[in-house]
């Protein structure tokens, strides 16, 4: 029986619709660009099908908005025949034109500035409309971010070549409006360079900082600057929205605090947090907890304002959660936290992993912390195990949200798919902190296949062959072939005429995910599967 009939089972003609909606619903997840991702953004080409037909429908939107509002004040006879007779002579000079042309693009800049609003809330209506979670819609208000960057800039910019002209430029600027627009584009450039991702990768902290800042900063100037009244109508639900999200999630993450259990060094940058949870939470935990799942955690006694996102990497307790709840009042989440190598050694990861490198570090022990989560989704179609393989790809810390799933899977009470689980590494002790759980997956069952790449040379593997066993495959002081093994896992399920449904996980570092995604990608292209890709990425 092909996957497509375990996910259509049924006959007749609601099978056939069934049977036909699933097939769409593949197809709107496959990712068209990646081919083209050598040259194109990497977040434009990871894009899927459902966003791409979402990103053509909001550009045909803007385009007809300028179309109908500012284009036609471009030429001399759409000037003419939109503006007074007193100012059709007007008309005539070019830099009037233009004037007229970026003045009428206020109203898109007030639109486009309430709709990126709208991807910013946790919970946001767009969550539960895509089925995504903030992470992953993040993209959109970055982008839609530097839409209003360019409108801001064009509407501005477009005003001074008539003033100029009309030796009034410095009279002009003085104006209160003006001024209060210029205060708003100043502002705007804060924030648009202080988010470029080097800025928010090596220097987070500043980037939250001129966001909290500089972010109601632009509002209020840009609402007086032009027309309060109509940017209110337009920003007062984003902004309704934004403020209810914040304050349901600072009065949970208040309600519901949680304490340190333990904190333990692997490793020379990576530290291990156990974060104790309540009974009531575990359960809660249980029910709502996703796939790769991800929490926001602050800790006051590193930096009492800056909350930072960490995988969830409960292993060994997400299946005595779901079974039943712990007969203990309180059971533990585990969060591993690692320190950029040549990062910011003021960075709030840094303080965390020398904490727990000091003679102090039991210090941290009990000591409060506040969860904001679990957010975070995969982007598949279709559950894990239904698929006919499942191949995963870690690199380094990467490991930490692909590994639950791993075990999850391998537990599996559906038909299990192939598992292939390859992870390149170069720190020895963080492969001795998941050796058991990587033994333990690979003994289960002939369908799963792991392998580790320790890419540094080590000489100590003594201590890694014995806690790893048989049934895992280490190589030392080599890279993997991930089209090898993409190859061997087709290969394994493929049947003669099939094409088995793929999917494909990956966290780690750019280059890995490129070589991964091009990887499947092309057998995809090629026939060989149907392939949906999954990457877990904290990119904001």
């Amino acid at each position: 029986m092909s996957q497509w009939q375990k996910l259509a089972p049924e006959s007749g003609m609601a099978g056939r619709g069934r049977h036909a909606w699933f097939r769409v619903k593949s197809a709107l997840a496959k990712r068209p660009l990646l081919r083209f991702q050598s040259w194109l953004p990497f977040e434009l080409a990871r894009l899927r099908w459902s966003e791409l037909l979402f990103l053509c429908a909001l550009v045909l939107v803007v385009s007809a908005i300028i179309a109908s509002e500012a284009t036609r004040y471009l030429s001399r006879r759409g000037c003419e025949n939109a503006v007074k007779a007193k100012s059709r002579a007007e008309c005539a000079v070019l830099v009037h034109r233009v004037k007229k042309f970026g003045k009428h693009l206020g109203g898109l800049l007030h639109t486009l500035v309430a709709i990126t609003l709208l991807p910013v809330s946790r919970h946001s209506l767009l969550i539960y409309a895509t089925g995504n979670s903030f992470d992953k819609l993040v993209k959109w208000h970055r982008w839609l971010g530097r839409a209003v960057v360019f409108v801001a800039l064009t509407h501005g910019l477009s005003f001074f070549p008539s003033w100029a002209r009309g030796a009034e430029l410095w009279s002009k600027l003085g104006k209160p409006k003006n001024v209060a627009g210029l205060v708003a584009m100043a502002f705007l450039l804060v924030i648009y360079f202080s988010s470029m991702r080097y800025v928010r990768r090596a220097a987070y902290a500043w980037f939250w900082n001129l966001h909290v800042l500089a972010v109601p900063a632009f509002l209020v100037s840009l609402f007086w600057h032009y027309e309060p009244g109509a940017f209110a109508a337009k920003a007062a639900v984003p902004l309704l929205l934004l403020t209810i999200d914040k304050l349901w999630r600072w009065w949970k993450a208040a309600r519901d605090v949680r304490s340190l259990r333990s904190t333990r060094l692997i490793g020379r940058n990576t530290a291990k947090l156990e974060l104790e949870w309540s009974k009531d939470s575990v359960g809660n935990a249980a029910k709502d907890h996703h796939d790769c799942s991800w929490v926001y955690l602050n800790i006051p006694c590193i930096s009492r304002w800056h909350s930072h996102p960490f995988s969830l990497c409960d292993v060994g307790v997400d299946q005595e959660c779901a079974d039943n709840l712990p007969k203990s009042s309180t059971n533990k989440v585990v969060v591993y936290v690692k320190a950029a190598t040549g990062g910011n050694s003021q960075s709030w990861s840094h303080q965390l992993v020398a904490l727990a490198a000091s003679l102090h570090a039991a210090s941290l022990d009990g000591a409060l912390a506040y969860v904001d989560g679990p957010h975070g989704s995969l982007e598949l179609p279709f559950e894990p195990a239904t698929y006919d393989a499942v191949f995963f790809c870690a690199g380094g810390i990467g490991v930490t949200p692909l590994i639950p799933l791993l075990q999850r899977l391998v537990h599996s009470p559906l038909a299990r798919p192939a598992l292939s689980f390859v992870w390149c590494v170069r720190d020895v002790e963080l492969v001795l902190e998941f050796a058991d759980v990587l033994r333990a997956c690979a003994s289960w069952s002939h369908e799963v296949r792991i392998m580790v790449y320790l890419t540094a040379e080590v000489d100590d593997t003594h201590r890694l062959l014995p806690r790893l066993g048989n049934d895992v495959s280490l190589f030392v002081g080599q890279r993997a072939h991930l089209a090898q093994e993409l190859d061997a896992l087709i290969h394994r399920v493929g049947h003669q005429g099939s094409r088995p449904l793929l999917a494909a996980l990956t966290c780690g570092p750019k280059s890995m995910v490129f070589d991964l995604t091009q990887a499947v990608s092309a057998r995809d292209r090629a026939g060989m599967c149907s392939a949906h890709i999954h990457q877990e990425a904290f990119s904001y």
